[in-house]
């Protein structure tokens, strides 16, 4: 690599620090020291080691999300190593990204957009045809629980879905998971149509154009099959392009649901992303589908605030929030069989459920756990299930802290097994840190729990604050490990007070977050696109 090419890696990165919170500092110049070493051993060394070299800091670069740069790195290697075709791929990818980033036409809403609705010709509003990411029963992730209740509850109230997943699924999650040679599957799953295209075809080995392509071409199949009335796509970008593409090739209304903006997911993990390429390309492209969407779909007030200062119509943009089935998610007797198996008889248990990543701040709540030992409530236990790139670290900090004996890792569990482990908890706990996505998307695991009228206690960042109103049905600590603990005494000494908390949470979820009343505002977006077809 030339020197002058260095030079300038080390401003982009210098000026990425110069924009980051306290919060991250620490961690930034980790990360920006661990990047320009790899960049001057890569500038000194030959042959092999050059080569070993070069693909760690590519993969560097790829995980920040610095497209430029990884081009840069891509055709060294290629030089090193002309005959390697993965390397051809992983450039033409990197390139189509930098392409549709650059591509101005994604700064502002389309001409289309203004006179859409005279062209929609409608003869009703009842069949949808949901494009998705991921679905059940291959992933029973939030995303895919989700769309697993809109769809049959959607059902339910009269509608007629159909689904179509991304190229791929679910086999690139789970290899061979479906053996079939079509290329396009029909599937049949609690009696809905779901289309799965492309069963071997991946996105992270397909250039993005070639990928949205494939997938708006297979959307227009099931249009071809189903005769949907109106495309409805759900996060992330790439899944939403290819609905809007189809949307628009088949003369279709588009409405886009945002669960919350994946990239700042990938920042949190990740803090140099936040200031990189892929970070832009995701908020531009994401805004630029907001604009051409006939109507947006948010989770919460906080993203709609959110693409209302991006431009938005606020008109257009509806929230349905997270739900919970309350016919399925109810109050039941301890389980006896968990409480036998894990020995949680005559203790008190904190109950988490959910992914094990460090914006979960289950790290705040092993620490938490130590301070109510040292308080002399030897009998607390906490029960965390789940799984995610953060179970290690606090396995061993629970052994730091010697509390393993008090403290359960369950790992991941089956859906339908959920509502068994909440019957065996006394309290749940959701301590997630303040950032940036954690104030703007609100959780689905705290309505689940509070169906089952557990007393729920939940960190103060913003989202948390649109599900839980204070000592009504819920509680919110300070973000302080002290206050935590307070929050928790509070409950293990008042039972009363405890149950009391859990059944009025019971009651708040029946009446403001059960998917029977949810779906309907879907009945309202659907119908509202109708009548405007109509003038």
């Amino acid at each position: 690599m030339q020197v002058n090419e260095m030079d300038y890696m080390f401003n982009y990165f210098n000026k990425m620090l110069q924009k980051s919170s306290k919060e991250y500092e620490t961690e930034l110049i980790d990360n920006l020291k661990e990047i320009q070493d790899l960049i001057l051993r890569f500038n000194k060394s030959n042959g092999n080691i050059k080569s070993d070299v070069g693909k760690k800091l590519y993969q560097r670069l790829k995980d920040i999300g610095c497209i430029s740069y990884s081009i840069d790195i891509l055709k060294k290697l290629i030089e090193l190593q002309p005959k390697k075709n993965s390397l051809y791929m992983e450039l033409n990818i990197s390139k189509e990204k930098l392409a549709l980033l650059n591509d101005t036409s994604h700064k502002s809403p389309s001409p289309y957009i203004k006179n859409k609705y005279t062209i929609y010709n409608m003869d009703g509003y009842n069949k949808i045809l949901h494009v998705l990411n991921t679905s059940m029963p291959y992933v029973n992730n939030g995303y895919s629980i989700r769309s697993d209740y809109i769809i049959k509850k959607q059902k339910e109230y009269g509608f007629k879905p159909v689904a179509v997943t991304r190229p791929g699924f679910p086999n690139d999650f789970f290899p061979n998971a479906i053996l079939n040679s079509q290329k396009i599957l029909l599937e049949t799953f609690d009696d809905i149509h779901y289309y799965r295209p492309y069963l071997n075809e991946f996105m992270r080995c397909t250039p993005i154009k070639q990928y949205i392509s494939h997938f708006s071409g297979a959307i227009s199949y099931v249009v071809a099959k189903e005769s949907p009335h109106i495309i409805h796509a759900a996060s992330n970008y790439v899944i939403g392009l290819s609905a809007l593409n189809a949307a628009r090739g088949n003369n279709r209304p588009f409405v886009y649901e945002i669960r919350g903006f994946w990239e700042l997911s990938k920042a949190s993990k990740e803090p140099l992303f936040a200031f990189s390429e892929e970070f832009s390309l995701s908020q531009l492209i994401e805004t630029y589908l907001s604009y051409e969407a006939d109507i947006v779909v948010v989770i919460c007030e906080h993203l709609k605030e959110e693409l209302i200062s991006r431009g938005v119509d606020e008109n257009k943009i509806y929230i349905v929030p997270n739900g919970v089935d309350c016919n399925r998610f109810v109050p039941l007797e301890p389980d006896k069989l968990i409480k036998e198996k894990y020995n949680l008889y005559n203790c008190f248990v904190i109950g988490y459920i959910g992914s094990i990543v460090n914006y979960e701040g289950l790290q705040n709540l092993i620490e938490a756990l130590r301070c109510l030992k040292k308080k002399g409530y030897s009998d607390i236990r906490l029960v965390i299930v789940g799984e995610g790139e953060s179970r290690k670290n606090l396995e061993e900090l629970s052994r730091e802290l010697s509390l393993q004996d008090s403290i359960i890792f369950i790992g991941k569990i089956p859906h339908n097994q959920v509502v068994q482990f909440y019957s065996a908890f006394d309290i749940c706990v959701y301590p997630r840190l303040k950032k940036k996505v954690t104030d703007m998307v609100t959780p689905l695991k705290p309505l689940e729990a509070m169906a089952c009228g557990k007393a729920v206690v939940c960190s103060d960042v913003d989202a948390m604050k649109e599900i839980i109103i204070p000592e009504v049905n819920g509680l919110i600590f300070n973000n302080t490990i002290e206050d935590l603990c307070r929050k928790i005494q509070l409950l293990y000494l008042n039972k009363d007070f405890k149950i009391s908390l859990g059944n009025k949470s019971r009651k708040w979820v029946e009446s403001n977050r059960d998917w029977d009343n949810i779906v309907k505002i879907y009945e309202e977006i659907y119908r509202n696109i109708y009548e405007k077809s109509k003038g």
